[in-house]
Order: C-alpha cells, then sequence, then structure tokens
C-alpha cells in the first residue's frame, strides 16, 4: 500500500481534482493529493480524450 511522504499515513486511494483550466492552459491537467492531509502529491496531463 503506498504512503503519503508527508503525513505517513497509508493510502488505500489517492483523490485528484481538475482544475478550471489545462496544465500551462493546453490539454487537461489533474492534480493528485492525499486525502488526510491535502498536500499534493502530483501533476498530470490528458492530451487527448479516453476512448469510450
Amino acid at each position: 500500500m503506498p504512503v503519503c511522504p508527508y503525513c505517513e499515513a497509508e493510502l488505500p486511494e489517492i483523490y485528484l481534482r481538475k482544475p478550471r483550466r489545462g496544465l500551462f492552459g493546453m490539454g487537461r491537467g489533474f492534480v493528485f493529493f492525499c486525502p488526510y492531509c491535502r498536500k499534493v502529491l502530483g501533476l498530470g496531463s490528458q492530451w487527448y480524450p479516453f476512448p469510450g
């Protein structure tokens, strides 16, 4: 099970949120954060739509 590097809680799930604009104004950006301490764990981007 992954552990949050800030609060050291075990992470059965990680939350994500989409900012109002994509990263750098392009694509779709996501912010991944700990559900317990709410510190940012990383950023991601999606440059193409998921199929389906």
